[in-house]
């Protein structure tokens, strides 16, 4: 099927740098998956990418994390625009998506939001989010966005937003391991990871909490924290492992890729994330697909997937007694769990996954939006 269909696709996003997490790894997998089966397709990058084929690129003034372009009315890009049949940005409250609205001329607007507009993210910022909207709604004129969600859990709050747009639950994949990585064997010791942005509403604090716990009653407990985030927080998390006296228990591993991420993923029994918001959380997949058990929290939407197939554990507070109670019931079932995760984590493949966006934005050119 590569390079059947003779599609203007042009899929629009912010810098692309992996150490900025799930979005990122969204749009890279798609890009791969985009160039296989169009020929006239290309990726449109606001910001910082090492992508090479398919792509266009532009800096942006003093690498903003609004997607602000040094030139702001680039002429190859404001041209690409006004050639693509289909465009699918990513992304909501960026340079990017309102370049996006001013110069695309035509109907077959897609959006994929990134949890934007969860209410959990809309308490913030929330004066300039009404600019925004406001003078987006301006460019768009009567044109509607279709918005492209990993979970259902984005829904309720788009349609309180947009309520005559359409929305499409299309999902979110990962590139499965050629291997299952993680222990088979769940050993003496619960070898714990949390892996993701360090940022306040990964409550990572809590996690450190239960580590103590289970210690105090006598368990044999290793958490690995992989990756980076806000210094600060970083930095108040080291002063709480110096705290609650659980140095030799617990490793600060920064960011990591490849072959020192599979090594870290294969020594560990079980993931752990109990997130105050997450829109689908591409770690948890990840973990499930290296045949780690996880325990979440409600708020991951990822937990439907988590429930349904029994490959871990959800809390339903943000609770570190619950995090403990949730490590001894994955250790006491582990070889239970784990087969879960080997058995189901093929759902989450992009080979799987895509055939809902192949539906949507290549098979149906002539979807009206």
């Amino acid at each position: 099927m590569a390079n059947e269909r003779n599609l203007y696709l042009t899929q629009i996003a912010a810098s692309l740098e992996m150490r900025l997490g799930g979005p990122s790894a969204v749009v890279i997998n798609t890009h791969e998956i985009f160039s296989k089966k169009i020929s006239n397709y290309c990726l449109m990058v606001f910001g910082n990418t090492y992508l090479k084929n398919n792509i266009m690129q532009a800096s942006t003034l003093f690498n903003n994390r609004f997607a602000l372009l040094l030139n702001v009315f680039n002429i190859s890009f404001i041209k690409r625009l006004r050639q693509s049949e289909v465009i699918l940005v990513h992304g909501y409250y960026l340079f990017s998506t309102m370049f996006s609205a001013i110069f695309y001329p035509g109907k077959k607007f897609f959006l994929m939001p990134h949890g934007t507009f969860e209410y959990y993210q809309q308490k913030r910022h929330k004066f300039r989010k009404i600019v925004f909207t406001f003078f987006l709604n301006i460019f768009l004129k009567k044109r509607k966005i279709h918005f492209l969600v990993a979970s259902k859990s984005e829904i309720p709050p788009i349609k309180a937003k947009f309520p005559n747009s359409p929305i499409t639950v299309v999902g979110i994949g990962i590139n499965l391991p050629k291997l299952a990585l993680g222990n088979y064997e769940m050993g003496k010791v619960a070898r714990l990871i949390f892996l993701g942005r360090i940022v306040e509403k990964k409550r990572v604090d809590l996690c450190l909490y239960a580590v103590k716990k289970l210690k105090l009653e006598g368990h044999l407990i290793s958490f690995d924290i992989v990756g980076t985030g806000n210094d600060r927080l970083i930095k108040s998390l080291k002063k709480l492992v110096e705290e609650l006296e659980i140095e030799e228990s617990v490793n600060f591993l920064g960011h990591l890729e490849n072959e020192e991420l599979a090594h870290v993923l294969s020594r560990c029994n079980i993931f752990i994330l109990p997130s105050e918001n997450e829109n689908f959380a591409i770690a948890v997949a990840e973990s499930i697909a290296a045949s780690i058990p996880v325990i979440i929290s409600k708020n991951v939407a990822m937990h439907h997937f988590v429930d349904k197939y029994k490959v871990g554990v959800t809390i339903e507070s943000l609770d570190p007694n619950l995090l403990s109670q949730a490590v001894l019931t994955i250790t006491e079932n582990y070889a239970y769990f784990k087969e879960n995760c080997i058995k189901f984590r093929e759902l989450l493949d992009w080979s799987t996954v895509f055939v809902e966006w192949e539906k949507i934005i290549i098979l149906d050119k002539e979807l009206l939006i």
